[in-house]
């Protein structure tokens, strides 16, 4: 079975097809502490990435989108009729409206409001644009009973040459704000909404442990042909030069800098640094999650054809 995914595909191509310039958010894109990441990453500071983990966490019911609905609110007050559009016919309900997030006809819940702005710095850092496929699990533990979206929506991406897994959790825990980590063989680079921060990896082989079972003899025989090994613990592995952790920490919050950069590729006519197709990716990667969570089956891209397939 194919799923289309109309709107983000279609604004792509008009954008190709008419020559306009287009740009869409996240403001994570324009963050400094991004820009940093890419450079840490591009560097070979931290080696080959293998892994990405991204994570937001916001167990509160502003968080879960519970927002307070005015006490005003009524058909008079509220265009029910155009907020509907071509969703499902119901009589008028303030809490759909104001809570809009937590169905299905009026969003596309934690991927759509959290994941893209993860999503994002993933795609931009390593130089990607779709994930091969998507699997997800998630669904409503805490906040039952006013909504259809999950308030836990764990998603495991592939992208060929690296895997990505998000966790977004509304309902429990508490690491607030959004992370991503890019996991190296050399190294980890850890970004937040405040900074960006290199960890390097001091690598040690430890060999200790399985020699403790071996024969004197042997072991003797293991120590002496690696006492020189610059990653052995039996070796010199202590004696060598320890990497750092740096912190850059981030200086705006990163919407100014957005749309700074509209205003000047419209006065320079070059793309935005999150242009239309770069924004199709993103997209794509968020509706494959709530797809394979719906569905209860990993989703897989077809970027040639831009059609989600569901794997058996």
């Amino acid at each position: 079975m194919t799923h289309t995914i109309p709107q983000a595909v279609e604004m792509a191509e008009v954008a190709k097809e008419t020559n306009r310039l287009v740009q869409v958010g996240s403001q994570s894109l324009s963050m400094t502490s991004t820009h940093k990441a890419k450079e840490l990453v591009a560097s070979g500071q931290i080696g080959n990435v293998y892994m990405v983990q991204a994570s937001i966490f916001r167990p509160s019911a502003i968080g879960a989108w519970r927002y307070p609905v005015p006490p005003d609110a009524s058909p008079q007050t509220v265009d029910w009729e155009r907020y509907l559009g071509n969703a499902t016919p119901r009589p008028f309900d303030a809490q759909r409206f104001f809570q809009f997030r937590n169905w299905w006809d009026y969003g596309t819940g934690i991927a759509g409001d959290e994941y893209v702005h993860l999503l994002s710095r993933v795609h931009y850092v390593l130089g990607v644009q779709f994930p091969h496929t998507a699997t997800a699990t998630g669904g409503i533990f805490k906040w039952t009973g006013d909504r259809e979206v999950p308030d836990i929506h764990n998603t495991v991406y592939d992208y060929g040459k690296f895997h990505a897994v998000v966790l977004a959790n509304l309902a429990s825990n508490w690491d607030p704000g959004e992370i991503v980590r890019f996991c190296g063989d050399m190294g980890t680079v850890e970004l937040t909404e405040w900074s960006a921060n290199l960890v390097p990896y001091n690598p040690v082989e430890a060999y200790s442990y399985p020699l403790e079972s071996w024969p004197k003899d042997t072991k003797d025989m293991f120590i002496a042909a690696h006492k020189n090994d610059p990653l052995a613990d039996i070796g010199t592995a202590r004696q060598q030069p320890q990497r750092k952790k740096e912190s850059f920490p981030q200086k705006e919050e990163g919407t100014e800098d957005h749309i700074r950069n509209f205003f000047e590729s419209i006065k320079s006519r070059q793309q935005p640094i999150e242009n239309v197709e770069f924004g199709l990716g993103t997209a794509v990667a968020c509706h494959l999650a709530n797809i394979s969570y719906i569905k209860k089956q990993p989703v897989l891209w077809d970027a040639e054809k831009r059609v989600a397939r569901l794997m058996a």
